[in-house]
Order: structure tokens, then C-alpha cells, then sequence
């Protein structure tokens, strides 16, 4: 098992001489330890609403997604019966809310939640912020009074078959208003949500949909790692700021059942070989994590849990989207496709 200690937030050098990746939401902008980060349309009324433990909690998912890209897992081949494939990683993080990150109930809800989707094994080591800058000031905002929408629900978007079903039956079938956020991991992925969203918009009125793209990335480095279990847990967290900023408490996945559960579907692909991505499991143990730090009830659904790809298809037809199909990209492998690329999933 390979053992990795990553320092955020400037935290200097590893104990012991150790090897460790650096990284920092503040450091110098095109600096190599710098963690861009880039939420779209989003006003600066709404980012005061965010306490400052959601604040922690973006930053620290996008702490632990780079850490996931830039440590490697071994080959592809899973040489050695895949002895790399597990990772332990000791983070030193500062937050602004050290009491309530140290408390044990919260500290394992957060190991329980990221050990389960991605494998790996996770310690973190939590210190005061020297840095406490709110959420605001490293993010580019529109005018206070750009948007005006208030969603009924908070969708991940990925550009895929599902979450297009989830978001055009919200809107055209039971005509709610929706905000869709986005990661965009590649610009033929940004490509194709853009392209969506249009097409959508021209459905519906203007004020039933609000798209909110946004991109985090290290630095101009190319990835060593591309299974990148923990991006789930990134996007879900982004869902969660999102959500908080409107005052809603549940966050929705569309996935159907197949592809969540997600069974092996060869003797050699064990555990999180085959992705968690919106596992019942991974969602509960987010649902806890979160609850914790809000002292709320917060819940990520999957309504297309219980669903067939078929059944998923069938909603996307009887909500006037079905020619929408072809223009939607469900894979795992983002990094290999191109603008001609199909579905792989």
C-alpha cells in the first residue's frame, strides 16, 4: 500500500523528511501547488449565505480529489494482484472549525465516507486556519442581482443519459425550477453540457433552469491517476454548497439502479475497482457526513435508484427529450474521449 502526505493551505514541508504533494486554494494563481477553483453564476449574495464550515468542506474536497489525481494507483494491468491499487493518504488540513472536524463522530463519518468510495485508507490531521478567508474570496462572482431563480431542486449534472432524464422530467414534466451543477472535467465534457443546457432552455422558460458550471484543477500538471474514485465526493459537496445557497436541504443523483449498485462484472474486479460513484452506500454515509456539519438533516437522492436504463430512457422520451439522446456522453474514461467519442458506458 503506498502511503502518501499531502499538505494543504500552505502548510510547509512533511515530517520526517518525507515525500509529500503541496497544495493550496491560495496560493500564487499559476503557481504548481495552486488548486484552481472556478464556480460559475454564482453571485456574491449568495456565497454570504455559506458558513464557514461549507467553506472548509469545499476546500477539502477539492484537497482530496488533486491528492486522488496526482498519486498513483500502479498499472492499469494491476501488477502484484493489484498490491498499489489501495492508497493511504494522511492529510494536515487547516480549517476554520477545528473543534467541530476533531470530534470524533464527524472525523469518522468522514473517513467512513471516503474509505468506502474510493478504497483507500484516509487520516487527516486538522489545525487552525492562519487563512480563514471566506468562501468569496477566491471564487469570481457575477452581479448580486445576475440570477434570480429559486430552484426546487439542486441536480448534479454530468451531461449523461440519466442526470438529462432527472433534469428534463423535473422541468418539463413536472414543471419545477431546476439548478444543475456541473464539473467540468474536460472541455469536450463542458462542450456537451453547454450544448444540453441550451437545448433545454429552449424547451422550458428561461427562469426553470440555471446552470452552474464549474472546474477544479492543480495547477497546469497532467494527472498521474485516472480512476479518480473520489470525484463523486467532490461533486456531491459542490452540490451541497449549491443546495445550502437556496436554502434546500436534499441534493439529487439521477443513476439508475444498474449502474449504482454497480456489480462486478468480472472475478478480478473487486470492491471499488468497479466505481461507487452513486452507490446507496457512498450517498447515505455523504447524507450522514453532512448532516453532522450542518446540524440538519441534509439527503442525496437518487430517484432512478429502483430504475433500468430502459425505464430512464422511457422518462426522457415522455419529457419531450428523447432526439436529446445522442448528444449526451456517459463513460468513465473522460481523459480518452474526443468530440467524436460515443458512450462507452
Amino acid at each position: 500500500m503506498r502511503e502518501q502526505h499531502v499538505l494543504c493551505g500552505g502548510l510547509g514541508a512533511a515530517r520526517n523528511g518525507s515525500n509529500a504533494v503541496n497544495i493550496d486554494v491560495n496560493a500564487a494563481p499559476g503557481g504548481p501547488n495552486r488548486v484552481n477553483l472556478h464556480i460559475d453564476h454564482i453571485s456574491k449574495r449568495l456565497a454570504d449565505n455559506i458558513p464557514d464550515v461549507l467553506t472548509d468542506m469545499l476546500e477539502l474536497a477539492a484537497y482530496v480529489y488533486c491528492a486522488d489525481q496526482f498519486t498513483s494507483r500502479g498499472t492499469s494491468q494491476m501488477a502484484g494482484m493489484g498490491e498499489k491499487w489501495r492508497r493511504q493518504f494522511h492529510f494536515k488540513v487547516p480549517v476554520r472549525r477545528v473543534a467541530l472536524w476533531t470530534q470524533p463522530e464527524v472525523y469518522e463519518a468522514l473517513c467512513d465516507t471516503l474509505n468506502f468510495l474510493s478504497e483507500d485508507e484516509f487520516h487527516f490531521e486538522f489545525v487552525a486556519s492562519s487563512n480563514s478567508l471566506p468562501l468569496q474570496s477566491y471564487l469570481p462572482f457575477e452581479d448580486a442581482g445576475a440570477h434570480s431563480i429559486v430552484p426546487d431542486e439542486v441536480i448534479l449534472f454530468s451531461g449523461g443519459l440519466d442526470s438529462l432524464a432527472g433534469t428534463a422530467s423535473a422541468i418539463m414534466g413536472a414543471g419545477k425550477k431546476v439548478a444543475l451543477v456541473s464539473h467540468q472535467s474536460s472541455t469536450m465534457i463542458a462542450s456537451r453540457q453547454k450544448a444540453l443546457v441550451v437545448d433545454l432552455r429552449e424547451r422550458t422558460k428561461m427562469s426553470a433552469l440555471f446552470p452552474i458550471p464549474i472546474r477544479i484543477n492543480k495547477g497546469n500538471e497532467e494527472a498521474v491517476e485516472f480512476t479518480q474514485r473520489t470525484r463523486s465526493f467532490m461533486f456531491a459537496t459542490l452540490g451541497l454548497i449549491v443546495s445550502r445557497m437556496f436554502g434546500l436541504n436534499d441534493l439529487y443523483f439521477y443513476e439508475n439502479g444498474v449502474v449504482s449498485i454497480n456489480l462486478p462484472i468480472a472475478s478480478h474486479v473487486l470492491g471499488a475497482r468497479a466505481s461507487r460513484t452513486t452507490h446507496p452506500q457512498f450517498l447515505a454515509n455523504c447524507s450522514k457526513l453532512f448532516s453532522l456539519l450542518l446540524s440538519a438533516d441534509f439527503t442525496l437522492r437518487n430517484p432512478y435508484l429502483w430504475k433500468t436504463k430502459s425505464e430512464v430512457v422511457k422518462i426522457l422520451a415522455e419529457s419531450q427529450g428523447a432526439d436529446l439522446i445522442s448528444k449526451t456522453f456517459s463513460c468513465t474514461r473522460v481523459r480518452e474521449a474526443t468530440k467524436r467519442s460515443q458512450h462507452c458506458g
